[in-house]
């Protein structure tokens, strides 16, 4: 089943105009004004909807639809990566649980230069979608955004990032790598995922860790993991969504680290298999 089609039975979609002075904004901007060719430059797209609303994470949960990006005609020589999301809270949309953003959000894309791209003043488009709900309605919204910076030969000093910038990246999620080990297990009704850090990790209190699924139906929302520190291994329990594929790749995010960190594990046998 459809995310979108458990979204509509228990609730009013209306058009954004139904809705007096309730609107959802959004900004798009380079973290510099200037990059070299052949670097990658991030971008990020800041989504605010209204107090009492709220948007929705990659996993929106019992409904909802997740936030995009979409770039128009990208000249030669630039190509765009998927857009990253930040932490997300567990808001309830009436009586269901989904998990979103309340306040203004840094989402973060990445644009690829190639070392042949033309130099030069940029101007790009894109379009900003997303679904804005309160526990009473659901407004889809989008927004048409320009971005410009300049592209400066290879080899060339970009601007230094800013503090704020820099702070917004510090909450993107990054790949794990191959210091950390990961193994996902499942019994009846919980997934456990067993993390092994690298032996110079600092570890966190478990209290100020939390997990979420970037893979829409892995994980049953609204339910907070147990996190346990075992033997020098993280020890995560988390609930299955009842629409979990138990032979997907699912991508987990630790958040707590900074940046987060993002484990595709395997799914092995059953626990006590």
């Amino acid at each position: 089943m459809s995310i979108f089609s458990r979204m509509v039975l228990p609730f009013l979609v209306v058009s954004g105009s139904a809705v007096a002075n309730e609107e959802t904004t959004a900004t798009l901007a380079p973290f510099t004004t200037k990059a070299p060719a052949g670097s990658t430059l991030k971008v990020a797209l800041t989504v605010t909807p209204p107090e009492g609303w709220h948007t929705y994470y990659l996993d929106p949960g019992e409904m909802g639809l997740p936030v995009s990006l979409e770039w128009k005609d990208l000249p030669d020589g630039i190509t765009a990566g998927s857009l990253a999301f930040p932490l997300p809270h567990r808001v309830s949309t009436g009586d269901l649980a989904t998990q979103g953003y309340e306040d203004p959000t840094h989402f973060v894309a990445e644009l690829k230069l190639s070392e042949e791209v033309a130099t030069g003043p940029v101007t790009l488009a894109a379009t900003a979608s997303w679904l804005a709900c309160d526990n009473d309605a659901c407004v889809p919204g989008s927004q048409d955004l320009t971005l410009d910076f300049e592209v400066i030969p290879a080899g060339e000093t970009a601007p230094k990032v800013s503090s704020e910038m820099s702070q917004i990246l510090l909450n993107v999620p990054i790949d794990a790598g191959s210091k950390w080990q990961s193994e996902l297990t499942s019994n009846e009704s919980d997934w456990q995922l067993i993390l092994t850090p690298p032996a110079d990790w600092t570890w966190p209190p478990a209290n100020s860790l939390d997990l979420f699924s970037e893979t829409p139906d892995f994980l049953a929302p609204g339910h907070q993991p147990i996190i346990e520190n075992k033997d020098k291994k993280l020890v995560i329990t988390a609930p299955k969504s009842e629409y979990a594929d138990e032979k997907a790749s699912p991508a987990l995010v630790l958040f707590g680290p900074q940046p987060p960190l993002r484990f595709t594990p395997e799914i092995s046998a059953k626990s006590g298999e």
